[in-house]
C-alpha cells in the first residue's frame, strides 16, 4: 500500500449549519485537541508515502483562524498538497471580510452554493434561518470578487415546484452576464434529492 496515495478528511471544528441532505447527520461541534491532526497522520505515515490531510469534512474553514489552519493541512500533507475545491463556507463568507481575500490568495476560482428551493425550503434543509439570504449575499460577495459562484439544489417532491422559480432568480440577477464579464462561467444544476 505504500505507493497509494491516501486522503483522510477529519471533522476538527464542525459546520455551522445543520442541513437535512447531510450524510453525516447532527454531529454535535467539537473541537478536537490541538495535536491530535498530527497523531492521526503519523498512524498512517509508515504506510503511505502520499498523505493528503484535510481538517475538514462537514465545512471547510469553520476553523476561526483558517489561514493558520490551511497551512497546517499543508504542512501535516505528506508528499502532497490539499487541493481547493470549490467548496468554501458561505457562513463565513457574509461574516469575515477577509475570507474571500484567502478564497482567492489559495486559488479559489468557483464556489459552489447549495440551495434547496426558495428562502423558506432552503433555510428548513440548511437548519438556519436566514440561510437562503447568505447565499444570495455570498453570490454577490464572490462576483464583487471575481470568484464565480455556482448553484447548485437538491430536487425533491417536496421542492420540485420552486426550483424553476430559483433559476428564474438566477436569470433576474443576471448571474450568467456577470460572470462572462470577469472571464468566468455561472452554473446551476441539480441532484436528485431524498
Amino acid at each position: 500500500m505504500k505507493n497509494k496515495p491516501l486522503t483522510i478528511a477529519v471533522d476538527m471544528y464542525g459546520c455551522p449549519n445543520r442541513c437535512l441532505h447531510c450524510w453525516l447527520s447532527h454531529m454535535p461541534n467539537r473541537i478536537m485537541e490541538p495535536d491530535a491532526d498530527k497523531w492521526i497522520v503519523d498512524q498512517f505515515r509508515p504506510y503511505f508515502d502520499q498523505i493528503t490531510f484535510f481538517s475538514w469534512l462537514r465545512e471547510p474553514d469553520f476553523c476561526p483562524d483558517y489561514r493558520e489552519r490551511w497551512k497546517r493541512d499543508n504542512t501535516l500533507s505528506v508528499n502532497a498538497v490539499p487541493p481547493r475545491f470549490e467548496l468554501a463556507s458561505f457562513w463565513r463568507l457574509v461574516r469575515d471580510q477577509d475570507y474571500v481575500c484567502f478564497l482567492k490568495e489559495v486559488g479559489v476560482q468557483c464556489v459552489q452554493l447549495t440551495f434547496f428551493g426558495m428562502e423558506e425550503t432552503t433555510d428548513r434543509y440548511i437548519g438556519r434561518k436566514g440561510a437562503f439570504q447568505e447565499l444570495l449575499n455570498a453570490t454577490e460577495i464572490l462576483l464583487a470578487n471575481k470568484i464565480s459562484p455556482r448553484w447548485q439544489a437538491f430536487i425533491n417532491e417536496e421542492n420540485k415546484d420552486e426550483l424553476p422559480v430559483l433559476l428564474h432568480l438566477a436569470e433576474e440577477l443576471k448571474l450568467s452576464e456577470r460572470c462572462e464579464a470577469i472571464n468566468k462561467t455561472f452554473r446551476f444544476f441539480v441532484h436528485p434529492g431524498s
